[in-house]
């Protein structure tokens, strides 16, 4: 009886270690992914693709998350206003992914890429207290932030050519604050009212006059309005301007101040 008894209790014991396994072992804040940014307005032919399945089209209210892809068509719009306060804008025939967001007490991060097309931001408070944490990537070049409102032209021209209206590389124009603006040949700083013109990621950012060149499909009137920036949690911290590479002092600056009206 006494080695039936024991038996019972082995089992037992196996089958709640392997109930706690199952469910008490599991850490409800990692379980749930936190949303990364909500959708503010949406036109035209809009879709985001997360873990294997399509969300089309997109509307006010849809979250995103980190691992999502937003796409947006000839005609599509989409704004994002993220947990940290930005607003990223997306303009036709974009391609745009949050490739790592986080926002909370322990840490601070966003990874954003744009593949191709056009977009414009405003930071949020991620990177006011260290630049290191916020990045935007493209197949051209890297952009990290001041404290800014920039504009981004990325093109996706392929090895037969561009499309009616489209130019290779990146270009970047900030509104406010500064950007660096990285690849292979090192980091240019861009002030606010300079257009930076990078061909491919071997080229020598140049600086250009002008407002960037955008596709023909984005030069139509906007859905919304820029809404107003979320308070900044802190301040930017001392001494985050990064030194400019010999690169940017062997070409001009363009400064004349721009407002692309397409955007909005």
């Amino acid at each position: 009886m006494a080695s039936i008894g024991f038996a019972l209790q082995k089992r037992l014991f196996l089958l709640l270690m392997m109930l706690l396994a199952a469910f008490g072992g599991m850490n409800p804040a990692r379980a749930v992914v936190p949303d990364a940014a909500v959708v503010i307005a949406a036109s035209g032919d809009t879709s985001m693709l997360r873990s294997g399945r399509s969300i089309t089209p997109l509307k006010r209210g849809d979250a995103v998350r980190e691992g999502d892809r937003v796409l947006t068509g000839r005609d599509g719009r989409v704004q994002m206003r993220f947990a940290d306060g930005a607003v990223v804008s997306l303009q036709p025939g974009s391609h745009f992914s949050v490739d790592r967001f986080r926002y909370d007490h322990q840490e601070q991060k966003s990874l954003l890429s744009l593949a191709r097309g056009a977009l414009r931001t405003v930071s949020g408070a991620i990177g006011k207290r260290q630049p290191d944490d916020y990045r935007m990537s493209t197949p051209t070049a890297t952009v990290g932030i001041r404290g800014t409102e920039y504009e981004l032209v990325q093109g996706a021209c392929t090895d037969s050519g561009c499309r009616p209206g489209e130019e290779p590389g990146l270009q970047v124009a900030v509104i406010r604050g500064r950007v660096a603006v990285g690849n292979n040949t090192g980091t240019v700083e861009v002030d606010a009212g300079a257009v930076l013109k990078v061909n491919s990621r071997d080229a020598i950012p140049v600086f250009v006059r002008g407002a960037p060149r955008v596709t023909r499909a984005a030069q139509t009137p906007s859905v919304a309005s820029l809404p107003a920036q979320a308070p900044v949690m802190a301040a930017p911290a001392a001494g985050s301007a990064a030194t400019a590479s010999p690169a940017a002092a062997a070409v001009p600056r363009g400064h004349r101040r721009h407002h692309a009206n397409w955007w909005f």
